[in-house]
């Protein structure tokens, strides 16, 4: 919704460049009248999570700064009993040491059936079920600049001072089966406020399926692969994550000094999205949307349930799948787990059905172009419209329609 979440310019303006501010622009007759009107369903994302406040004065600094809960425990210990600040008003908020999301809770209040902190949510509107989930991750650049954590691997200037590791690309909340996430969707699923509706929608803000670079690691806990030498042989020490305080004490901590390489790795057969998937489309879930990628490609499941993934504005991440095209985030090593081009587990990118805004391309990557989408609620149709980022008097354009009542 914003980029910095604690910075309030961006929620309400001004800012210095003269832009609109996110309340601005619902609020500004010229802006967006339809908006000003609308009901607003949130999904947690990157940019609605900060880093520990310790971490520095630079709100930009700051919301890259964020670590795991577990690693906050282990290297951070704090005795919130002597610090009314860090006292959490819920048993299970994460330690102020780790990362927060203090103004996303101000500023949006969940609708109906929630988890305590507001990440995940369902809530029934008219005959349209929604379900909100939380499948937030860090954003870490693909290649290590400096001294900056990257989503593959530690900086080697940090390498003993395990403090400043970012820990990879790490999920903010856990969905795997058995998690509370999951266990609240298997409930909520199973209720007769979902079950009777017409209408069953689940989104996320991040990207779960596509061609997008940041479909590429999978959402997967990150495996640490510790590098050392023992006897004067290279060795690499695995370690699932989250790592527990007594597997870190025995196991990390005596490796700590002589480090060659801190490097991370997201197994394909991991990714928490798939059983969540199967979940949904099980349940009858008509449509998943997101939006993290920057673009548009759209495509189905087995289960006939429509994959959407619209947010283009002007902005974007890419879209890999023609020859030419070759995905940035892959590791030297790159295996089937971080493919070059495409959906990482092969799911097929329908192509626009009314007209191609990139000719050859099943999706819209263009920076010059915007999309959004909307949903009839009375006939079922999904359509998808751009428009030229730089000519706001230029009409809208349909290129792709299809329905919740048909599987393709």
């Amino acid at each position: 919704m914003v980029n910095v979440p604690n910075r309030a310019a961006e929620w309400f303006g001004p800012l210095d460049d003269g832009k609109l501010s996110f309340f601005q622009i619902l609020a500004s007759s010229s802006g967006a009248p339809l908006l000003s009107e609308a009901p607003l369903f949130p999904a947690i994302g990157n940019h609605e999570i900060m880093g520990p406040s310790s971490a520095a004065s630079d709100q930009n600094v700051v919301f890259n700064s964020p670590r795991p809960e577990w690693a906050a425990r282990i290297l951070r210990p704090v005795d919130h009993s002597k610090d009314d600040e860090r006292v959490s008003p819920h048993d299970n908020e994460p330690a102020r040491e780790a990362f927060e999301f203090e103004t996303y809770r101000e500023l949006w209040t969940p609708p109906s059936h929630h988890d305590p902190l507001g990440r995940w949510y369902f809530h029934r509107f008219g005959d349209l079920a929604l379900i909100v989930l939380d499948t937030s991750r860090i954003w870490r650049p693909p290649v290590i600049r400096g001294e900056t954590p990257g989503k593959y691997e530690e900086p080697p200037a940090l390498l003993a001072d395990p403090i400043r590791w970012g820990f990879g690309e790490f999920p903010f909340a856990d969905l795997r089966p058995g998690s509370p996430q999951f266990a609240w969707l298997e409930k909520t699923l199973a209720a007769p406020a979902f079950t009777e509706a017409r209408w069953k929608i689940a989104m996320t803000h991040h990207s779960v399926f596509g061609l997008g670079d940041n479909t590429v690691p999978v959402l997967a806990h990150p495996v640490m692969d510790l590098h050392h030498s023992a006897n004067g042989s290279p060795r690499i020490l695995s370690i699932d994550t989250p790592i527990e305080i007594p597997t870190w004490k025995e196991r990390v901590a005596p490796l700590i000094g002589r480090l060659t390489a801190v490097r991370y790795r997201y197994p394909r057969e991991r990714d928490m999205w798939r059983p969540v998937e199967s979940l949904l489309g099980a349940a009858g879930v008509q449509l998943v949307l997101c939006g993290h990628a920057h673009l548009w490609n759209r495509s189905v499941t087995a289960h006939g349930m429509h994959l959407l993934e619209t947010s283009q504005a002007g902005n974007t991440y890419g879209a890999y799948l023609l020859p030419e095209h070759r995905r940035t985030v892959c590791p030297a090593d790159a295996n089937d787990d971080y493919p070059l081009r495409g959906d990482p587990h092969g799911r097929r990118l329908i192509p626009p059905s009314l007209f191609s805004p990139q000719p050859g391309l099943p999706a819209v990557a263009d920076p010059d172009l915007t999309v959004f989408t909307l949903f009839d609620s009375a006939t079922g149709d999904v359509t998808s419209y751009c428009a030229p980022v730089n000519d706001p008097e230029a009409p809208a354009r349909a290129f792709d329609r299809f329905s919740l009542l048909h599987p393709s």
